[in-house]
């Protein structure tokens, strides 16, 4: 499973201080291996699959995580990365989630809290170990990602994301 943003190419306002930036081939070596190298595909996963088109909504998303493991049972979900490192392209999704826990965990990471319409509804960067969320309105699932992942990807509340 893939994780991917969706892009909208005509903000509601004008103001070009609020337009998404989509800046997934940064040569930033930090972010190299979320995904770089960009190659000319013909289908729905063109660009290196970095980019999805959903043609049946004319819709167009940017990849933001190409592997995505899933919390599928209570153990996963009370330990979800206390044991686990992630990779750079690696996320943890949890579902029925609005809150999160980084005891004994080694590592810093961001969260993404997701609402039923998989809309962004809080984020939080470089998320410190041994901490506790407060209990999210409206989310219903919480990706972690490697710390700098909402940074590099121009991530901000509202944004939608799509899993696939």
């Amino acid at each position: 499973m893939k994780l991917y943003k969706k892009i909208i190419a005509n903000p509601d306002n004008d103001n070009s201080d609020d337009a998404l930036n989509y800046d997934i081939g940064n040569n930033n070596a930090k972010n190299r291996d979320i995904g770089d190298n960009f190659n000319n595909n013909n289908d729905k996963y063109n660009n290196g699959d970095n980019r999805y088109n959903d043609n049946e909504n004319n819709n167009e998303y940017n990849l933001i995580c190409s592997e995505l493991l899933f919390a599928d049972n209570f153990f996963s979900k009370l330990f979800g990365l206390i044991f686990k490192n992630l990779k750079n392209n690696q996320g943890f999704v949890i579902e029925n989630c609005n809150s999160i826990h980084t005891f004994w965990m080694r590592y810093k990471i961001d969260l993404i809290f997701l609402n039923e319409n998989n809309e962004i509804v809080k984020l939080y960067e470089s998320f410190k170990q041994f901490r506790l969320t407060p209990l999210i309105k409206n989310a219903v699932k919480v990706i972690e990602l490697p710390v700098y992942t909402i940074k590099s990807n121009s991530l901000k509340k509202g944004d939608i994301l799509k899993i696939s």
